[in-house]
């Protein structure tokens, strides 16, 4: 499974799904979810047993996509939740990880400690 600008497409049936994961994607996961800082976002990928919010973030992904190709779409978290059981509990979450790498391989988290002050 190989990320290219943030994308990834994967055969599901006889059709190919494509998956994005970049700031437009906060943007859906914002609306679905109403969850709204990107901390949150991550915080809530990695806590086990969170379907829900896992399916949210795939049919996010798959909204980014599709607007980002303008292609129609109108994926439901039912047809999210059936991408999962298709692609199974290890290509999902191995989805959901290389999708998280190639973003923040870009875009890194703003520093822990405090904002950076300039030094004098």
């Amino acid at each position: 499974m190989t990320v290219e600008n943030g994308i990834i497409e994967i055969k599901l049936g006889e059709k190919i799904m494509g998956f994005k994961f970049g700031t437009y994607t906060f943007k859906v996961i914002r609306e679905l979810t109403g969850v709204d800082t990107i901390e949150e976002v991550f915080k809530k990928l990695t806590v086990s047993n969170n379907a829900e919010f896992i399916v949210s973030f795939v049919q996010s992904c798959a909204i980014h996509y599709a607007k980002e190709k303008k292609q129609d779409y109108n994926f439901s978290d039912m047809d999210a939740a059936g991408w999962i059981d298709e692609m199974g509990l290890v290509t999902s979450r191995l989805m959901i990880t290389e999708l998280i790498k190639a973003y923040t391989a870009k875009n890194l988290p703003a520093p822990t400690t405090g904002q950076l002050v300039e030094q004098q």
